[in-house]
């Protein structure tokens, strides 16, 4: 079997892949099956420990089961066009949402507060947000400790958590969370403004990918100055749940 690192270096570097093809490169991931077509490669792939299952190209609907029913624990499967038909065959009676990924060239942001806001940089700052809930702390400490993470204070408390959890030669990945309470009050936004320009290198795009149904992501993913250049297919064995409030 092709090793994890191999498949991320024949994947292609597109916003959609880019969480994948970093899983892959850091072992966070493993290979169910992978080939190489006229049309490119084909791969099924599963992230460890999330259970999330990728189906890029055309895969068969053998090769997904392999990794759906084969596994306990798979969340959402993750499948491109190619890949839609046997998908809905592997995961018969699961929900399907559509995502947009949304990508952000290098240049200037829109104005924005950055009082309060910094970058993760002192014990004292670890400790913070290791006062907050699990969902906020695993998304400041998922990432590699060479990425970025900026937090919003208020007074000694993080209130919004921005990260660049994924990154590949030209993108990384943005993702965010803020504190249930305060959330709609543009605390979001000011924390991913404040990463886009301290903590992304000067020749990276930015990628932010939000659930077509979740308005609030897509809203603020547009506010940033982003532009939605692809979708792809999320597969869960159960409805999905609106999380619109998970932006801001």
């Amino acid at each position: 079997m092709i090793s994890a690192a191999a498949v991320a270096a024949q994947l292609p570097d597109r916003p959609w892949l880019v969480f994948l093809r970093w899983c892959l490169a850091t072992g966070r991931a493993h290979v169910v099956a992978f080939r190489e077509e006229a049309s490119g490669p084909v791969a099924v792939v599963r992230l460890d420990p999330q259970g999330t299952v990728w189906a890029v190209g055309a895969v068969t609907s053998d090769e997904l089961c392999r990794a759906v029913r084969g596994e306990r624990g798979v969340a959402e499967v993750r499948a491109d066009e190619m890949a839609m038909g046997s998908a809905r065959v592997a995961c018969r009676g699961w929900f399907e949402t559509a995502a947009i990924v949304h990508e952000r060239p290098p240049g200037p942001l829109p104005p924005y507060d950055a009082r309060g806001v910094r970058l993760m940089a002192t014990a004292d700052d670890r400790r913070a947000v290791d006062r907050l809930s699990y969902r906020l702390r695993a998304a400041a400490f998922f990432a590699s400790p060479q990425l970025p993470v900026a937090l919003c204070f208020d007074d000694i408390e993080v209130i919004s958590v921005a990260t660049f959890y994924a990154e590949t030669a030209r993108y990384g990945e943005v993702s965010i969370d803020t504190v249930r309470w305060r959330r709609r009050q543009g605390h979001g936004f000011r924390t991913a403004a404040f990463l886009l320009e301290h903590g992304l290198p000067p020749q990276k795009w930015a990628v932010w990918t939000a659930e077509a149904h979740n308005e609030a992501s897509v809203q603020l993913a547009a506010r940033l100055g982003f532009r939605p250049v692809e979708r792809f297919t999320l597969l869960r064995p159960r409805p999905p749940v609106d999380e619109g409030e998970r932006a801001e």
